[in-house]
């Protein structure tokens, strides 16, 4: 007997996304599905063992972000992976300030 496909459609954010229930009733998580016109392709592969540092450019291009929530968060992450590495605890004292203007550069020579 073949199966019956059953999708169900939601917008959030103003993007489309379609989630596939394939009937099998496995208390699995329904498989995830993005219209290709809502999808970011890539045209070659890149080893990520190779890469030591990754960079966020915040201008909107790809996802829109909650503002200064996500910045408070990254700050908040910093502070605790700086702390994991051996950093003085006095970083704790810290507190994000989104008045505060951030320019981020990395320079590889």
């Amino acid at each position: 007997m073949p199966r019956v496909h059953r999708a169900s459609q939601t917008i959030a954010d103003g993007v489309a996304s379609v989630a596939i229930d394939d009937g099998a009733q496995s208390g699995a998580p329904k498989k995830y599905y993005r219209a290709p016109h809502h999808r970011i392709f890539v045209n070659r592969s890149l080893p990520l063992d190779k890469i030591k540092f990754f960079g966020f450019d915040m201008d909107y291009t790809l996802a829109p972000y909650k503002s200064p929530d996500y910045e408070a968060f990254q700050f908040h992450l910093l502070v605790d992976q700086l702390l994991s590495i051996g950093y003085p605890t006095e970083l704790k004292q810290f507190q994000y300030d989104s008045t505060f203007p951030i320019r981020f550069h990395i320079f590889c020579y």
